[in-house]
């Protein structure tokens, strides 16, 4: 390790122990951004009516999906978004320091499943080695060059990127798990068997309903507002439900309150 304080010809130095713990904050929250963005996708159909216990093992593929991301996540160039942020990079205990390989950066990620044990040996470390770089053969190094403007507008840009992807990903899935909650099957029961929906819909013909739509919900009762299109015309469905203690013989938790059908002026 005394290499790096002697060379000159690279521009590294041994990662800051702050540096480290802020890349780090950076991956954790980043990653988990991402895998709660996704979550709608494990849901089953009226998944608000189970117990988290139950829930749990359809999220296990989520959370497969989530260990993989951090095992992986230095595996370009050495470096993870946090990394980037902060001028970090793995690098191999090799001469010259060279890039690390795949399986290195795999093998060192694995000791984050003992993240407390890791902390102790990191902190212990003269060089904030943890375990895992011990096993991997690994050393976390800062990029010491002075950052350019350009440098400074691509990370800028990447940041609005990135709370953009996430806040375009949330409103993406986001109506898949309203859509699979058990108010809303109900809902759209009750819908489709009411008058008013009788009155416009001929025999067999079936809706085609928005993918974004409005939910809001009180102490006393649940409103749905579908946007929905039949029969080539343009309608607005309003669903009022409220809820009841008992199941009843459909084995719902709902009764309806209100519906009404309102049809939508081309524009």
């Amino acid at each position: 390790m005394n290499e790096i304080a002697k060379t000159t010809t690279l521009p590294y130095r041994i990662a800051p122990f702050f540096s480290r713990y802020l890349a780090f904050i950076i991956d954790y929250f980043t990653i988990s951004f991402f895998a709660v963005s996704l979550y709608p996708l494990f849901l089953p159909d009226s998944w608000d009516s189970l117990s988290w216990k139950q829930l749990n093992l359809y999220f296990i593929p989520l959370y497969i999906l989530y260990i993989l991301l951090f095992l992986c996540k230095d595996i370009y160039k050495g470096q993870s978004w946090g990394k980037y942020f902060t001028n970090l990079q793995v690098r191999s205990m090799l001469e010259s320091f060279p890039p690390t390989k795949i399986r290195q950066t795999i093998i060192r990620n694995l000791w984050l499943l003992l993240l407390p044990f890791e902390l102790f040996f990191l902190l212990k470390d003269t060089y904030f080695r943890r375990k895992g770089d011990y096993f991997a053969h690994t050393v976390v190094l800062e990029y010491t060059k002075k950052i350019t403007i350009r440098l400074l507008t691509l990370r800028v840009l990447s940041v609005i990127f990135l709370i953009s992807f996430f806040w375009l990903l949330t409103n993406i899935t986001m109506p898949l798990a309203l859509k699979k909650r058990s108010d809303y099957q109900f809902a759209v029961k009750s819908l489709v068997s009411s008058r008013d929906w009788q009155a416009i819909a001929t025999q067999n013909e079936e809706a085609s309903y928005a993918y974004w739509f409005t939910r809001t919900e009180t102490k006393t009762n649940v409103t749905y507002i579908l946007p929905l299109r039949l029969a080539n015309q343009t309608y607005l469905a309003t669903i009022v439900l409220l809820p009841q203690n008992k199941q009843n013989a459909q084995g719902a938790r709902w009764s309806v309150k209100k519906i009404s059908i309102t049809k939508q002026n081309a524009s």
